[in-house]
């Protein structure tokens, strides 16, 4: 989750870390940003394009 934060796929979500380590999710109103959006959408075509290479690559002798 702090990873999603740090580089701006989801916002509303705080991460904060005590002295002793521990760790503490506070949430307010999660919700996905416009960058986490177009990284969902990337990485979903790239599967696809995956998948659709796959199965020609099969078809090939």
């Amino acid at each position: 989750m702090g990873m999603l934060v740090r580089e701006g796929y989801v916002d509303g979500i705080g991460i904060r870390r005590s002295v002793d380590g521990e760790v503490a999710i506070p949430v307010s109103s999660p919700r996905i940003t416009l960058k986490g959006l177009e990284y969902l959408k990337e990485n979903s075509l790239m599967q696809k394009a995956a998948d659709v290479a796959k199965g020609i690559a099969e078809m090939i002798p």
